[in-house]
Parts: C-alpha cells; sequence; structure tokens
C-alpha cells in the first residue's frame, strides 16, 4: 500500500537538517491507521542550493531491522489518548 502525503504545509532547515510537518486528510490518516510503515521515500529540494546534488535528491528511511516500530499501535494509541 503507497500513503501519498501531498500537502506540504510547513518546511524548514536548520543546522542541515531539513524539517517537513504534512497537514493529513482523514483518509490518509485512515489508511495509517490500517498499515505498518516500513518505508518512507522523500525528495529534498532546496532553493538556495543551487541544485548542489550533496542536498538535493530522492532518499528514504526504512523501519526494518531491530528498531522496528509497529504504526499501527503507535497511531492507535494516538488517537486513543
Amino acid at each position: 500500500t503507497v500513503i501519498t502525503c501531498v500537502d506540504k504545509g510547513i518546511n524548514d532547515n536548520v543546522d542541515d537538517i531539513a524539517t517537513t510537518a504534512y497537514y493529513l486528510t482523514d483518509e490518509e490518516l485512515a489508511k495509517m491507521k490500517e498499515s505498518n510503515i516500513n518505508t518512507i521515500r522523500y525528495e529534498i529540494k532546496c532553493a538556495e542550493c543551487i541544485s548542489n546534488p550533496i542536498y538535493e535528491g530522492n532518499f528514504s528511511a526504512s523501519n526494518k531491522g531491530v528498531a522496528e516500530t509497529d504504526f499501527t499501535s503507535v497511531v492507535d494509541d494516538f488517537f486513543n489518548e
């Protein structure tokens, strides 16, 4: 299952750490409640970097291995509090 989050509401870059917050729709949240996320794919574009390939590109973060998180329980706990 692919959950595409499109609305990039807030973004910033402080001390070379990029941060983005998404406003999620009811449909996106419903999908997250039923899905155990194992990989997040994201793209970094930097207007100030003048297309510097060191900072820009497509990346992914994995939820596999020793530090695996059960996102279905995390999302469920969040909405029950």
